[in-house]
Parts: C-alpha cells; structure tokens; sequence
C-alpha cells in the first residue's frame, strides 16, 4: 500500500510495466504538461484531456518498444544492474490510467480519468 499527498488539479498516471520500462519520468511528465496546457489554454475538459494524453502516452511507448536503438529505462537497467548488453526498447503489454485530481466533500477523489490498454504482439 501506498500513500501519497494530492491537491486539487494534480495529474496520476498508473501504469503497467510496458509503460515504465519503455518510457522516462520526464516523457511522461511532458506528455501530462502539454495535457494540462491544453486544459488551461483551450478550456478542455479534463475527460477529454486525459484521454488525449493516456493515448499518447500508450503510442509512444508502444512505439519505444518496438526500437532497437532506444536508452530506455529499461535498457539503462539491463545493462547496469544486470550486466546484460541490452539496447532498445522492451516488447510488452502496456496499460495506462490518467486521472484528474478534483477536490469533493472534505476529501479528493480522482474525477475523470481515462484507461487504455495494449496487448504485447
């Protein structure tokens, strides 16, 4: 179990490992910024601003998968913790739920939110 401190507006991002061996903190943190840009700049829904950014997320790291070449997370790990000689991306079924923090009665709840998933083939 896992506790963590939210506010109002906060983005969650849940994943399976097809999304975080393929991708970096900072890809999925610039996916969400423009997410929220779009939100605040465009008045999007955060519904359909989590579904934006839940596919793209889904893309790029299926995407990364499928690369040979690419210093993933999880190549970086193969390679200096196990000592494998390992580069590319790591071929995988990928999920990601994004959510919406909003703030309710005396608690916060996440409010939309969108789920996609990706069979490895």
């Amino acid at each position: 179990k896992a506790e963590v401190d939210v506010t109002d507006g906060d983005w969650v991002v849940v994943g399976s490992d097809g999304l975080f061996d393929n991708l970096h903190d900072h890809e999925i943190a610039e996916l969400l910024m423009e997410g929220h840009l779009l939100m605040k700049r465009d008045g999007e829904q955060s519904k359909t601003a989590t579904g934006i950014v839940a596919r793209e997320l889904l893309k790029k790291a299926f995407e990364t998968s499928m690369s040979k070449s690419a210093a993933t997370p999880f190549a970086i790990t193969a390679t200096e913790e196990l000592n494998m000689c390992y580069s590319g991306g790591k071929k995988d079924d990928i999920t990601v739920v994004v959510a919406v923090v909003e703030e309710g009665n005396d608690e916060y709840t996440l409010g939309q939110w969108h789920g996609l998933t990706m069979d490895a083939a």
